[in-house]
């Protein structure tokens, strides 16, 4: 945790949950969550909110541990912070 990592994919799905923005990244290997606030980072927020499904997409960020885990994905308990 609070390494940080790039992964490159297709947006599998985008969700916005009041300011939050949360992206699916999906690659050959799996699906990883990543998450953007207007607060921290606002350039790679309104970046994110311009993404539609199956764009291809390179995003960099810390990796931190989900507050809510998904047991249904190998990376359920983390996600990337886009910066």
């Amino acid at each position: 945790l609070k390494q940080t990592i790039s992964v490159c994919g297709w947006v599998h799905r985008c969700r916005n949950m009041g300011g939050l923005l949360f992206l699916d990244i999906r690659d050959r290997s799996g699906i990883v969550q990543v998450v953007t606030s207007p607060d921290k980072f606002p350039e790679a927020h309104s970046l994110a909110e311009q993404l539609r499904s199956e764009w291809v997409v390179s995003v960099s960020g810390p990796v931190q541990e989900r507050v809510e885990q998904n047991k249904k994905l190998a990376t359920g308990q983390v996600e990337i912070v886009a910066e």
